[in-house]
Parts: structure tokens; sequence; C-alpha cells
């Protein structure tokens, strides 16, 4: 049938329910046909999915009325409850009460096999909860919502999965323990169905993993500390809500999501592998591990931090900022876009073929290697001993390269600003275009040393050469204690 047809039907089996519940239930369906509408199922498919609206009427309204037979109607008006009716059965309230959450449990164990129907129960003990919320006299008696949850597996030696419709979800929370973790974006007629969240277990040891639906729309994952597993979950590839993922020990892999409104990942000791992501904010960082980052488009930012690892960027676009840091590893980049900062304590510095302005990259211990296309502002590339290579094809402000021990070099075809390069013990090479507007001032302290420029001159030993036929407002300043100096023209 049709989605009018089913919400037409569905509102007739609600017969004489109160009528701001019954709105809700009818709201909350449609969001369903429209979430799975989207995902590309049509409205056949969506029905037949959702089930009978005769029997999800009588599922709703046993839990609203709670002495309703399965499939009866209500008939007549609805008893409005008076404060006496309270008073006359105020000593069992509060057992009541404080049994529901156990016979919510029970009501999903016992359909785990058929979970086909687990989101019709979730959506009606939602709805019966909501009603319980709007009674006055319960809230005046200090009555509050639980979080809503089911552990969904706490069997030795046996697989799980589980499946969760995602209408009203709008954050993902995971956090595990020890286990392998794959989150992957699914679009219609790749296995998934249309607004569901999926969860596979591969359980190799005991342990359990819960899920719970809060009352502001987050889902979570929850894994209980024990062994290890390898656990997926599948969620629509265009969620629109954040996703937030924590894991104490184990690998991460987080792929194919495309409309997020941020992602957060964070990993104690395991490693990180992000790619076909779009969204908002995208913060990615694991104290133990490595980091690959493949075609990330953020709407904002972008950071990726490891204490102690390598990290890898693939056409990453960052338009707010990108910032690379890693306390004991490597760092590349190649093929990204917008303001970059790379920071590695100990570790080799690579971006390659960016698009944007790569303000800072300092290392500790390593070398430094950027091919850019402008530099904008000014910069500051430095390393405690490693070599510095840098080329741009225009440079609109000033560069600052120092190293203490190593060779250093720079290259750009247009030069619009000062540069200073710095080496204690290395060779400094420099190619420019065009030497129009521009001095030179060259100083190598070691009698051995050797400064060439192509443009003027050359020297050796302890010398200063400074100056240019044309003097200008522009300067290329090279100074090394032990080592050459060359000033090469390019073309």
């Amino acid at each position: 049938m049709t989605k009018r047809e089913f919400l037409d039907r569905l509102a007739y089996e609600l017969g004489n329910m109160d009528a701001e519940a019954k709105a809700e239930i009818i709201s909350d369906f449609s969001e369903h046909f429209d979430a799975a509408f989207k995902a590309g199922k049509t409205e056949q498919e969506i029905s037949q999915f959702l089930g009978e609206p005769r029997e999800i009427a009588a599922d709703f309204i046993r839990q609203y009325a709670g002495e309703a037979p399965r499939g009866e109607k209500h008939k007549g008006e609805k008893h409005r409850w008076t404060e006496e009716d309270f008073e006359s059965f105020e000593p069992g309230i509060n057992d009541v009460i404080s049994n529901v959450g156990a016979v919510v449990n029970d009501v999903l164990d016992n359909l785990q096999n058929t979970m086909e129907n687990v989101p019709v129960v979730k959506n009606a003990l939602g709805a019966a909860q909501r009603a319980l919320e709007n009674i006055p006299f319960l809230q005046s008696r200090g009555w509050k919502s639980r979080e809503r949850g089911v552990e969904i597996h706490k069997d030795k030696d046996a697989a799980f999965n589980s499946t969760t419709m995602c209408a009203g979800i709008s954050k993902i929370l995971v956090e595990l323990t020890n286990s392998d973790f794959e989150l992957k974006g699914a679009s219609f007629g790749q296995g998934n169905d249309p607004g569901v969240i999926h969860i596979d277990v591969d359980e190799r040891e005991s342990r359990g993993f819960a899920t719970k639906i809060m009352s502001d729309g987050l889902f979570v994952l929850m894994e209980k500390a024990g062994g290890s597993s390898s656990v997926r979950m599948t969620i629509p590839a265009d969620f629109e809500g954040e996703v937030m993922v924590k894991s104490r020990s184990g690998d991460v892999f987080v792929s194919n999501l495309t409309a997020l409104k941020n992602l957060s990942v964070n990993v104690v000791a395991g490693d990180l592998e992000v790619s076909r992501i779009k969204g908002g904010i995208v913060a990615i960082k694991s104290a133990s591990g490595n980091v690959e980052a493949i075609d990330i488009e953020a709407a904002h930012d972008i950071t990726i931090s490891t204490a102690s690892g390598d990290v890898s960027l693939g056409s990453c676009v960052g338009p707010e900022g990108i910032a690379i840091s890693t306390g004991s590893g490597d760092i590349e980049s190649t093929g990204g876009r917008g303001t970059v900062v790379v920071s590695s304590g100990s570790g080799d510095i690579c971006v390659e073929n960016h698009i944007g302005h790569v303000s800072t990259a300092r290392t500790g211990s390593g070398d430094i290697e950027i091919s850019t296309d402008t530099i904008e502002e000014d910069v500051v590339y430095s390393s405690g001993s490693g070599e510095i290579a840098i080329a741009c094809n225009r440079l609109n402000a000033n560069i600052r390269i120092s190293t203490a021990s190593g060779d250093a070099s720079f290259q750009t075809r247009e030069l619009f600003g000062d540069v200073a390069m710095k080496t204690v013990s290395g060779d400094i090479d420099v190619g420019i275009a065009s030497d129009e507007n521009v001095t030179f001032d060259m100083k190598a302290a070691s009698r051995g040393s050797e400064i060439s420029n192509q443009f003027w001159g050359s020297g050796g030993g302890t010398v200063n050469l400074s100056g240019n036929q044309f003097p200008g407002t522009r300067t290329v300043k090279c100074e090394t204690h032990s080592g050459d100096i060359e000033i090469r023209r390019i073309k």
C-alpha cells in the first residue's frame, strides 16, 4: 500500500486514542517512510517492511491502555485520570514504574529472532513512555524517564546481529574496549535496508554488547570489558547526524559517509583508517597507532593526530584548516586543499601537490618536503636535524627555513616576499626565475665553503657577499656555518 493508505489505515486502527499521542505515532511512521523513500525504497516496499497497520496499532493500544487485548480497538472515550484515582493506588505506582525497564528488556529479548518487529515494538514502548512523561501527577511525584535500552548480547559463544530503525536518531556513539570496529555507510542496493542501523558482532570470547536509544536521539553501541571481537556496523550513507567512535584497544575503519554533521574518532591503541567522508568537522585521534585519511571533505576543519605513529592523508579538504601532528612518526599528505599546520616530534614531513597555505611545518628530527601552488602568508619551516626542501609557484609572503644539521633548498618561479634560510651544518640551494628587485645577502662562515650566484658572481672562504646591480625591495638571505650556498636561475 502507499504511504497515504498506510497512515490512514493506522490512524483508523488507533481509534479513540488520545489525540496528541495518536498524532505523534502517525508522525513517527511518516518519518520512517520519508527516510526509507530517500534511500531508494518504494512506498510498497516500506509498508511491507513496517508490517500491518492493524497489528501495529494493537501494539500501541496495549502499551497505552495497559489492559486492552491485542487487536482490540478502544471504544468510547478514554478514562480521564484524576488526583483521587492516583491517590487510590499510590502505594503500588512506584513498583509499577520501577519494573517498566525490566518488562521492556524482556519483550525485546523475546523478539530477537524476529528483528523486523523490533522497530515497531520500540516505537510503541517509546510512545508509552512519552505518555507517562506527560502525566503531571507522575511528574509531581518525582518520576523521571529512564534511558531506553536493551542488552543485545551476553551469550558466551555466539555471534550476534542487531537492526534498528534510524528515524529520529541524530547522534551515534560507539564505545569499545578491545574489539576491531568497522563503520560503513551503505546506500540502497548494497544489501542494507533504508534508514537502518545494522550491527554484526563476531564473538570469539565471553563478553557483552549493548545498544541504547536515548531520549535526545542518541544511539549508543557499548562493549563491556573482555576479549576481542570484530564489530561491523552499517548506517545510511547519507546519515546527517553526528558520529563519535571511542576505542580503548583495536583498529577502527570508517568509510562512505557523505552527509555527516561531525565525525569524531578517538583510539587509545590501534590504527585508524577513514575514507570517503563528507562532514562539518572531522577529528581523528590515536594515542598509539597509524592514521590514514583518504578523500575527506570537511565543511569546516580537519584535525588528525597520533602520539606515536605515522599519518597519511590523500585528497583531504578543510576550508577552515587542516591540523596534522604526531609525537613520533612520519607525516605524508598528497593532493590536499586548505590551510595546513604540520608538526612531528620525531619524523619526516612530506606535503605534495597541495592547494592552499602550508603555514607551519616543524619536526624535531626528520626531513621536510613541501610542494604547493602559492604561499600567501608568512611561514616557518624548521627541523632540528634533517633536510628541508620547499617548492612553490608563487611566493606572496615571507618564508623562513632553518635546520641545525641538514641541507636546505627553496624554489619559486615568482618571488614577491623575503627569503631567509639558515643551516648550521649543510648546504643551501635557492632557485628563482629572476633577480629583478631582489637583494642577496649570503654568508658562509667556513673557509672551505663555496658561494655561487648565477646572477652575479661567486666567492669562497669566509665571505659575506651582498648586493645586486639593481638593489630591490625583496631580500634573499642565506647563512651556513659549514656548507656551500648556491643561487640558481630557473625557467
